[in-house]
């Protein structure tokens, strides 16, 4: 029998709302395709530094959306990610999260698979995303992420996260 799959989404959130989301993207089983983190810093694979390329061009893409921080991880990436934040007053908020979130794996996925010798699934299927309600965790947030390549040796199993946001 296979197993019944949940929502991810919150069913009657609009998630075409200005708001700023903490999101984690996994890689396909969790390969380390990414890279390596020696020192408290990535050490970029071929295929990682398709990613932080992505990351860093996808506001100009995108306009409608801020990064401020992020984290690349051998296996997964962090965004703190502001969505229909710069649109002007009455305008047309069609470019929800998944949208988004479906362009940035879409961009990196192509690059990958054009421009090294990977052609196998990048991305799991689905991700991670906790809006972020207030200023305490907005800060909660960033300081998880900048500290995210340091602590990666210290806490392997991640139980940090799951204790802090639920996941």
């Amino acid at each position: 029998m296979i197993p019944r799959r949940f929502p991810l989404r919150l069913p009657f959130y609009d998630y075409t709302l200005p708001a700023s989301y903490f999101i984690t993207i996994c890689t396909k089983n969790h390969l380390r395709l990414f890279g390596e983190i020696h020192n408290g810093c990535l050490q970029a694979s071929p295929q990682g530094k398709f990613v932080i390329d992505v990351t860093q061009r996808l506001p100009s893409i995108l306009p409608y959306i801020e990064i401020p921080i992020h984290a690349i991880m051998p296996n997964h990436v962090h965004l703190l990610l502001h969505v229909n934040c710069n649109q002007p007053e009455g305008a047309d908020l069609t470019h929800g999260l998944s949208s988004v979130i479906g362009t940035y794996k879409s961009l990196i996925t192509r690059l990958i698979h054009e421009q090294t010798s990977y052609t196998g699934t990048v991305w799991q299927r689905f991700f991670h995303e906790r809006r972020i309600k207030n200023e305490r965790m907005y800060w909660a947030v960033w300081e998880y992420i900048e500290n995210n390549p340091v602590n990666w040796t210290r806490d392997p199993d991640h139980r940090w996260l799951k204790a802090r946001f639920g996941q």
